[in-house]
């Protein structure tokens, strides 16, 4: 069973060829699935199952006086559940009335959702711009704690989830239907999808690469001071290769689009701290380059580089910057007598996939 399904329909395909005995049930918004299967189009609820869920929201049975408005709301909603329960917590959270929030429903300017959000704190609108900003992917309150800077984000996020604005996932947080969507339209969000992660528990992959990038430092310096700089050059790029390969194995991509947004912070926070204490150590060749990697990483360097020669310096939440590669490629024609290409993630790759 796969709810709220958001995969293409040639991943729906794969995922249904890889297990080929298996029955699957999956929902979505927008149909999925063309062929090998039966698409059920889902309608909403009656009105009388409806106004329960009414009643069940505001946790009272509905009055005479109200009915009419509750029976508006529900017909204007189109019997959608998780739209009743938004327009109904927030007439019991605000103590609106049931004929205004069908009047707001019957309004075609923006969704119900959409209008409630716009009544809520400023701390309470932070915390959704960052679940929006995710696109899906749920995040830890530590997460968000760290990129927000609201120390309560635990209290707010339930009272979020009791408006129907949010779902948790335990121990995550994500939006509630199509709200991330609504959202990026009404907000700019494209700041918070460019801030770093707070890394969560580490395990063995990225303990070996800071060890790694902490011997590195000594090694380097020693090689320097004794003009053996092409041996030091070589040491830093064999450990620009190994945080390449430590991003192909722990596969950030294929684990936000699972949900384990903890381990993909984790390994995002890891493999960009790699890449800065890296870039310290080629700063002298290339002074130029870095800088302007520093910049891109929300990184000040101190005004003593080897200051910087520790890890856990950059600070989570801080703005990364998009742009050009630093180190452009040539690209030759490739002949008929070439193998089929493979794609190798490179020191100038790597700052661009970053």
């Amino acid at each position: 069973m796969l709810d709220d399904v958001d995969l293409s329909r040639d991943e729906v395909t794969t995922l249904m060829d890889v297990a080929p005995r298996c029955t699957f049930v999956l929902t979505s918004a927008e149909r999925r699935l063309w062929s090998g299967g039966r698409a059920v189009s889902m309608r909403g609820l009656p009105v009388e199952d409806a106004l329960e869920l009414v009643e069940q929201e505001l946790g009272r049975p509905l009055t005479a006086e109200e009915e009419p408005a509750a029976r508006d709301l529900c017909t204007a909603l189109e019997g959608e559940p998780l739209r009743i329960l938004q327009a109904a917590a927030e007439v019991r959270e605000e103590g609106g009335s049931l004929a205004e929030a069908a009047r707001q429903a019957r309004t075609p300017a923006e969704a119900p959702a959409t209008q409630i959000v716009l009544s809520l704190s400023e701390a309470e609108k932070r915390i959704l711009t960052l679940l929006a900003a995710m696109n899906g992917v749920p995040l830890s309150v530590e997460h968000l704690v760290a990129v927000t800077g609201i120390a309560d984000a635990a209290s707010i996020l339930e009272s979020l989830r009791g408006r129907g604005l949010v779902q948790t996932h335990s121990p995550t947080y994500s939006l509630s239907g199509t709200l991330a969507q609504d959202l990026q339209q009404l907000w700019d969000v494209t700041p918070l999808q460019e801030r770093l992660p707070a890394p969560a528990g580490p395990t063995a992959e990225e303990t070996a690469l800071r060890d790694r990038c902490l011997t590195l430092v000594p090694q380097t310096l020693g090689q320097i001071e004794a003009l053996a700089v092409n041996e030091a050059l070589a040491q830093v790029m064999d450990a620009v290769g190994q945080i390449n390969r430590y991003l192909e194995r722990a596969a950030p991509w294929r684990r936000a689009r699972a949900g384990q947004s903890e381990r993909v912070a984790t390994i995002l926070y890891t493999a960009v701290e790699a890449l800065r204490l890296t870039s310290i150590l080629l700063q002298p060749v290339l002074p130029g380059q870095m800088a302007e990697l520093w910049r891109r990483l929300g990184w000040q360097a101190p005004a003593s580089l080897p200051d910087g020669l520790s890890w856990g310096l950059l600070q989570p939440g801080a703005q990364v910057v998009a742009g050009p590669p630093l180190f452009p490629r040539e690209r030759r024609p490739r002949t008929k007598d070439e193998g089929p290409k493979t794609e190798e993630l490179e020191f100038q790759s790597l700052v661009r996939h970053l």
